[in-house]
C-alpha cells in the first residue's frame, strides 16, 4: 500500500505510539496523518493540532470526528470536524 493519508483511529491512550505514528509519517507518498485523539501517553507522538479531532482526554471529549470525501477521479478531502477545516487533495489517476 501506498496511501497519501492516513488517519488513525486512536484513543487518547490506545493505538498513538510514537513508532506506529513514525512508521506512517515515513510511508512513501504519505503527504499527511490525522488523528482522532491526541496521544495522551508519555509515548505518544502526535500530529499538528489542525490535523487532530480531539485535543482533551477523558471527561473534556468531545467525540469530534474526521471525515473523508472521495471523488471518482480520485481526489479527495479530509475534514476535522473539531475545527470544520478541509484540506483537499488532488486526483492521481484518469477516470475511464
Amino acid at each position: 500500500l501506498r496511501p497519501r493519508v492516513t488517519i488513525a483511529n486512536n484513543g487518547p491512550y490506545k493505538g498513538g505510539n510514537r513508532t506506529v505514528l513514525a512508521s506512517l509519517r515515513e510511508l512513501p507518498d504519505t503527504e499527511d496523518v490525522w488523528q482522532l485523539h491526541r496521544s495522551a501517553s508519555q509515548e505518544g507522538d502526535t500530529a499538528y493540532d489542525a490535523y487532530i479531532a480531539n485535543l482533551e482526554a477523558d471527561d473534556h471529549d468531545q467525540a469530534r470526528w474526521i471525515g473523508l470525501d472521495a471523488r471518482e477521479d480520485g481526489s479527495f478531502a479530509v475534514t476535522n470536524g473539531r475545527t470544520g477545516w478541509t484540506k483537499a487533495y488532488e486526483g492521481t489517476h484518469k477516470t475511464r
